[in-house]
């Protein structure tokens, strides 16, 4: 059994799921050192359009189901969003539907942050703004009904060595470990 924690909102179309099963994937395979990117993405590609892209993330633009990307630079600097979100979960489908989307984005929009846009099933809205005040401030402001998240971005690290657990023997040791004293 897996267990995940999260503080990302479930159903706000900022693929959490897909995060979710990508963070999985990556962990298992460090643990049974599995380093077969191709069939890793294969397996990610079969748990959702866009979980590949979420073995190692980054800053990108996704269209259609997520599965149409376009990379963009990472930016060392920090960006803070304003997320707009219904109340509880909800179906892409069921979203425009239920969820006046186009008046959230309105709201978001009364700010006047740096952009605004709809997230990628449209029932969340994200406004980003310059600093972590403004944007604190928007969210103060919010008198709307739906829920409201203030988020940033990590700026993604280097890749670093791989710890490597004191209790498996490299393949160096295990030879000097077969040597018999004679």
């Amino acid at each position: 059994d897996v267990t995940v924690y999260k503080n990302i909102p479930m159903g706000a179309g900022l693929g959490g799921s897909s995060a979710d099963a990508a963070g999985v994937l990556n962990a298992m395979a460090k643990l049974y050192g599995i380093d077969d990117k191709a069939a890793l993405g294969e397996l990610a590609d079969a748990l959702g359009s866009d979980t590949r892209y979420m073995l190692d993330g980054g800053f990108c633009r996704m269209r259609g189901r997520g599965e149409k990307l376009t990379f963009l630079p990472a930016d060392k600097k920090t960006m803070h969003f304003l997320l707009i979100c219904p109340k509880s979960s909800v179906a892409s489908g069921e979203c425009y539907a239920e969820y006046d989307v186009e008046k959230a984005l309105k709201e978001a929009q009364s700010f006047f942050p740096l952009g605004a846009a709809m997230t990628g099933s449209g029932s969340g809205v994200l406004a980003l703004f310059e600093t972590k005040e403004l944007c604190d401030w928007a969210r103060s402001r919010y008198r709307g009904k739906f829920r409201t998240y203030t988020v940033s971005t990590l700026v993604p690290r280097e890749k670093k060595k791989i710890f490597r657990s004191p209790f498996v023997l490299t393949d160096e040791e295990r030879e000097i470990s077969s040597f018999k004293e004679e």
